[in-house]
């Protein structure tokens, strides 16, 4: 079991034996607290660290903890570090080339290579920041949301190199926002539910609203999917 509390450690446990395997600790600043969740991706843990100070990615060894290697996110933008941390969750893709990381953070978004960390490519979408809500991603394009003070949800192809800002977005949808609740993609729709429980559909091709609802309540927790039904 492996187990990522940021800057207060990550350990792995032997769960048939109750005993900590081994213990990480990567420095790093939240201010507000750790969100991100970690990855497992052939042999390796890896680790979102995108605080006030410092902005990187990092894949330990899931046999002894020790880091096999560490990605510095893209230049951020202005000095204030609340504006610059981030709290996503990773997601692995796969594409022609390969296998990607794709890591979005504040300000920018960014694919990696699994094994070694060497950036793919990046995409600016803006000023937003605190990212909570895990990507998804199918047919070759990942879908993110962009944070506090950001654009709502993004499309993107990951079929590119280097800087994509201006050539690689599909669309962008502005009127789905969500700060906290990671959405479900079904069938090519995606499905999102709002912190004031507004729950939208989404043709994830055309990124035209298909419908929305207002669920009543406040939601943070993200939208489940199991037996042909949703749950908020």
């Amino acid at each position: 079991l492996y187990c990522d509390f940021g800057r207060m450690g990550t350990f792995c446990v032997d769960v048939n034996r109750g005993e900590v395997v081994w213990h990480q600790q990567l420095q790093q600043i939240h201010s507000v607290g750790p969100g991100s969740s970690p990855l497992l991706v052939d042999g390796l843990l890896i680790l979102t660290c995108d605080g006030l100070v410092e902005q990187f990615v990092a894949a330990l060894d899931t046999a002894t903890g020790e880091m096999v290697w560490r990605t510095s996110r893209p230049p951020m933008s202005g000095d204030d570090g609340e504006l610059h941390k981030a709290f996503s969750t990773p997601i692995l893709v796969g594409s022609a080339a390969g296998p990607q990381l794709f890591v979005p953070g504040a300000q920018w978004a960014a694919a990696y290579e699994p094994r070694t960390g060497k950036e793919i490519w990046r995409m600016q979408h803006g000023e937003g920041f605190s990212l909570v809500p895990r990507p998804v991603a199918a047919g070759g394009i990942v879908y993110m949301y962009t944070g506090f003070a950001g654009k709502g949800l993004l499309a993107i192809r990951i079929d590119g190199h280097g800087v994509v800002t201006d050539s690689h977005v599909v669309w962008n949808q502005n009127g789905v926002a969500s700060m906290r609740p990671s959405p479900l993609l079904i069938n090519g729709r995606i499905y999102t539910v709002t912190e004031s429980g507004v729950a939208s559909c989404v043709n994830a091709e055309t990124s035209e609203i298909v419908w929305r609802k207002r669920l009543g309540g406040n939601f943070s927790a993200s939208l489940l999917f199991a037996a042909n039904q949703i749950y908020a």
